[in-house]
């Protein structure tokens, strides 16, 4: 989770310090654990620990947005979230807010999916062999040191295909409603199209 979250701080924040990531990631691993426990803000329940942990996170989050005003006031160049969401004239409670949110539903939820995706594909070698013939039709395209472009990542529907399919198969989000999109029978039972279904 730790390697999702480094990336989600790299883009959402610009941060790129191991020290303040690993900071967030152990305060992030309180909240994880405290939203999946009962809500009792007693001293010792998990549930008491994440609060803690997001008062923590928030007044990172503050530090972090007070430096990127400084360097959007100073003309300085910088490419992430929170600088775009400055500069589209957010108070700072929003953007808090914003990337908190972000934060929160791509660390353990892209944890889950690439931890899932590893597990089914390492079961189904024809899978893997074919993921992997696809990923060097691409990599024969491309110049030595040249890196993976958008372009390059549409031509890999094999790959999201078996994403999409590991997400089926394991949400990455346990206990969610989905929409059911047709008609369809289920251990007798028919569920008719818009109902919701408990995953």
């Amino acid at each position: 989770m730790s390697i999702t979250l480094t990336l989600a701080c790299r883009f959402f924040l610009g941060i790129e310090n191991p020290e303040r990531i690993a900071k967030l990631v152990s305060q992030f691993n309180k909240v994880s654990n405290g939203m999946h426990s009962l809500p009792l803000n007693i001293p010792g329940t998990a549930f008491y620990h994440a609060i803690k942990a997001t008062r923590v996170i928030r007044k990172e989050l503050a530090d972090v947005i007070a430096e990127k005003r400084a360097q959007v006031a100073s003309g300085a160049p910088t490419q992430d979230m929170c600088t775009v969401l400055i500069v589209e004239g957010m108070s700072d409670e929003d953007i808090s807010e914003k990337i908190t949110g972000f934060l929160v539903a791509g660390y353990s939820t892209i944890a889950n999916t690439i931890t899932f995706f590893m597990k089914f594909v390492g079961e189904r070698p024809d899978v893997y062999h074919k993921i992997l013939s696809g990923q060097l039709e691409i990599s024969k395209s491309k110049q030595p040191e040249e890196l993976l472009c958008w372009d390059d990542m549409q031509k890999m529907k094999y790959s999201w295909a078996v994403v999409c399919e590991a997400m089926r198969m394991v949400p990455p989000v346990l206990g969610n409603f989905r929409e059911a999109k047709t008609d369809f029978s289920y251990a007798g039972f028919t569920v008719p199209k818009g109902w919701k279904v408990w995953i």
